[in-house]
């Protein structure tokens, strides 16, 4: 099973905001999205992230 996170929990986790974790699946100003479809998805109203495309991108996260 997959453990996805809904951005604010990402957030609060990474220090990184809920616009910069949705350019990150969704790519801006023309760039193609930094996370894979299976890293991210948008459910509803919020994006929800994997944990492992967080550390792929930011490294392990800090305690």
């Amino acid at each position: 099973m997959v453990n996805r996170k809904a951005i604010s929990t990402r957030k609060n986790l990474c220090g990184y905001g809920s616009l910069s974790v949705k350019y990150l699946c969704t790519g801006i100003q023309g760039r193609p999205p930094r996370l894979t479809n299976e890293e991210c998805r948008k459910s509803e109203n919020s994006w929800r992230v994997t944990r492992q495309g967080m550390e792929r991108l930011y490294g392990p996260e800090i305690k």
